[in-house]
């Protein structure tokens, strides 16, 4: 069994893990409507916009390291 300070250690490195990655969600929903973007682009008009949606998921992968690399983070900082 955990212990209550385990316990509380624990929901605070939950709070932290969604607090601090405020840039990381920033980066996710930016690259997420340049991919809706375009695509819409690419099925209306040409089949010429592929390189704006591979820069649309380069940028939600460095969304997401961000907000993995907060995690550890925090997780290695609480652990200290």
């Amino acid at each position: 069994m955990a212990t209550e300070q385990e316990l509380r250690s624990k929901k605070e490195i939950e709070e932290l893990n969604e607090k601090s990655n405020f840039i990381g969600k920033i980066l996710l929903v930016v690259g997420f409507i340049i991919v809706l973007i375009f695509i819409v682009a690419t099925i209306v008009y040409d089949l010429s916009f592929w390189s704006g949606i591979i820069w649309g998921l380069i940028i939600i992968g460095f969304g997401e390291i961000i907000d993995l690399l907060q995690k550890i983070y925090v997780n290695t900082k609480k652990k200290a």
